[in-house]
């Protein structure tokens, strides 16, 4: 008669990487979302402190992508007081996870492969404000409401791992019941109308030339990239959307100081104005 294996106490699926807590408790999510191998190679960088340098020797894109400290630049126009509570979700390689917990009083990120939790762990190990949680959070159970939420680079994949008629709009109405009454949903996703598209460059996610320009009629997307006016429709059921804010040259590497506000009526305009967004 075989010995049954018992599963994994809870308390071994939580451990401190420096001061960072990473918790994978309840996670029941696959490593699905991976840029191949090479995340291996940052997870021996980081854990190494040489992130710097592979960033400066390899000309690779994934490298570029989650080690450049350009990355930061998303949130240079976003005022933080210092004591909010924000949840970062999907944080991937933990490329904009230590400017918040450096402006933030804590930082909750959550991320759903736990390779990339841990290359994030690791790299912003110096932080005691940090706790990481691996998994779908859609499976999850946070304790917390929170001022501040992000979404980076994760809306246009809502339809993979949000199992509804309407996933974009589910996916939201999830992450607008840890908001606060005041609390601010922060989204930043790629333009399906930017000029490198109208240009001929290929589709980030389909590799087709004019496909996000022309709504995506030859199938097989596993994302869906919005435009401004889309987005403002999947956010007004439900959430009331202040503003745009523009990127410059493009979401994955913004130069600092870019942003530009693109409101959604006079009133807001004249708000961001006079708040130096």
């Amino acid at each position: 008669m075989k010995k049954k294996h018992s599963k994994p106490a809870r308390q071994e699926r939580v451990r401190r990487i420096g001061k960072v807590l990473l918790d994978a408790t309840q996670d029941r999510s696959r490593d699905q979302y991976s840029d191949g191998d090479i995340e291996a190679e940052l997870l021996a960088a980081v854990r190494a402190g040489r992130q710097d340098e592979m960033l400066h020797q390899d000309t690779r894109w994934p490298v570029l992508y989650h080690f450049s400290e350009e990355r930061q630049n998303l949130f240079s126009w976003l005022p933080l007081a210092g004591d909010e509570d924000v949840l970062e979700i999907g944080c991937g390689c933990g490329a904009v996870t230590g400017t918040l917990c450096r402006r933030a009083g804590h930082v909750d990120a959550v991320e759903i492969s736990p390779r990339r939790a841990e290359i994030a762990a690791w790299r912003n190990r110096d932080f005691a404000n940090l706790v990481i949680h691996v998994g779908n959070l859609n499976d999850l159970a946070l304790e917390r409401k929170y001022d501040v939420i992000t979404l980076i680079g994760v809306l246009e994949y809502a339809g993979t791992f949000t199992h509804t008629a309407d996933p974009y709009h589910d996916f939201l109405a999830q992450c607008q019941q840890y908001l606060k009454p005041s609390g601010r949903l922060i989204i930043a996703i790629e333009n399906r109308l930017g000029m490198k598209y109208w240009s001929g460059a290929h589709e980030d996610h389909t590799g087709r030339r004019f496909d996000g320009i022309l709504d995506y009629p030859w199938g097989g997307r596993h994302s869906y990239v919005f435009t401004a006016g889309t987005l403002s429709s999947v956010c007004g059921r439900g959430l009331s959307c202040a503003a745009v804010v523009l990127s410059v040259p493009r979401l994955q590497v913004p130069v600092r100081d870019s942003f530009r506000p693109y409101a959604a009526n006079a009133e807001r305009d004249k708000e961001l104005r006079e708040s130096d967004v």
